[in-house]
């Protein structure tokens, strides 16, 4: 995976026409480049969906490039003008509440002339065993550090000899402490997108007192 967002322009940028975006970058030819003939600009063009023709995009930015089994994946963020709302117009309000204890709780008000009315049931996220693997992770994450530690408290009066062994045993450690917290980072963002779209996307049941 190749992450272009933070690449400067001269490096990499995009342009769309017709429906397509062309997505340029500049890459080295050799391992120590020094000058402009030891660079070469490679193209990659990506049919833009079609649902997307129609919204107001007014920017493009850099992607990141996947390469899955289907071949290269371009997850590209857009810049969209959206209509400026008037909030005093609306008759429904959604409160979200997101935190470890609920992962993910809405529940759902209705203005009407006879007053507020409401479920009272809202809408509980599933969120299909992500926050049990998540605190699976965090837990062996905390007990690598808590091993990790007392290591480096032994490294620290051990003979040389042993301390060598003891800090590649840390490195390692901290190794797969690195890895997990990869791994908690991307169930993290799973979590939140997949909920938002659930709770953007799933209708509401009908209010009642």
């Amino acid at each position: 995976m190749a992450r272009l967002s933070a690449a400067d322009r001269q490096l990499a940028h995009i342009t769309v026409a017709d429906g397509v975006m062309v997505l340029t970058v500049k890459l080295p030819t050799t391992a120590a480049p020094t000058g402009r003939a030891h660079w070469r600009r490679v193209r990659l063009t990506a049919t833009i969906p079609p649902h997307l023709h129609t919204r107001a995009i007014t920017d493009w930015h850099l992607p990141t490039l996947v390469l899955d089994r289907r071949g290269l994946l371009l997850r590209c963020a857009a810049t969209e003008q959206i209509a400026a709302a008037d909030l005093s117009a609306g008759a429904t309000a959604v409160g979200v509440d997101w935190s470890p204890a609920t992962l993910g709780a809405a529940a759902i008000v209705t203005e009407r002339p006879d007053g507020l009315v409401s479920d009272y049931r809202g809408f509980t996220y599933d969120d299909r065993g992500l926050g049990i693997r998540l605190a699976r992770l965090q837990a062996e994450g905390q007990h690598l550090h808590r091993k990790a530690a007392r290591l480096t408290r032994l490294a620290a009066t051990a003979p040389s000899e042993v301390r060598a062994e003891l800090e590649e045993k840390i490195a390692v450690l901290d190794a797969h402490r690195t890895a997990i917290g990869v791994k908690r980072g991307k169930i993290n963002r799973e979590l939140a997108f997949h909920f938002g779209r659930e709770v953007t996307t799933t209708p509401p049941r009908p209010a009642r007192r």
